[in-house]
């Protein structure tokens, strides 16, 4: 590709070059504890292709299943390519699961967003609370 570029990215360094940049793309969302679970809360881990910038809580909605009724998320840390996103687990069971939604304003350098959203592929907490196994009288 050719031309006259001028101040690509409002770099001098980068006069008369063009180059395509690829957007980012979520990788993975996982499970950081064990499944099944009981647990009052738990952690997704949340990775990309690239580092990415401005990331918030509001870039991930739950979807659950069952008598789960609640969750929440309570928190998240991290930085470049991998976050961390703890999630309270309310009450009741079923299947809780972190997704990326559509309108998440997570960007990179370039300000592209990720090209996969909505990511909603990611790993299941299966939640079982006050599950009692009857006693077998022998």
């Amino acid at each position: 590709m050719g031309g006259s570029f001028q101040n690509a990215t409002g770099n001098l360094a980068f006069d008369r070059i063009a180059a395509y940049v690829a957007p980012p793309s979520v990788i993975a969302v996982t499970r950081l504890g064990p499944n099944p679970t009981g647990a009052a809360s738990v952690q997704f881990r949340v990775g990309f292709d690239e580092p990415v910038f401005g990331v918030a809580a509001d870039d991930f909605v739950l979807a659950t299943t069952g008598s789960l009724s609640g969750a929440s998320i309570s928190g998240f840390s991290g930085s470049g390519a991998t976050y961390v996103v703890t999630v309270a687990t309310g009450t009741g069971n079923g299947d809780l699961r972190l997704n990326v939604p559509a309108g998440a304003t997570i960007r990179d350098v370039v300000e592209l967003s990720p090209n996969n959203l909505p990511f909603t592929t990611g790993e299941t907490y299966s939640v079982i609370r006050g599950v009692y196994l009857p006693l077998v009288r022998r």
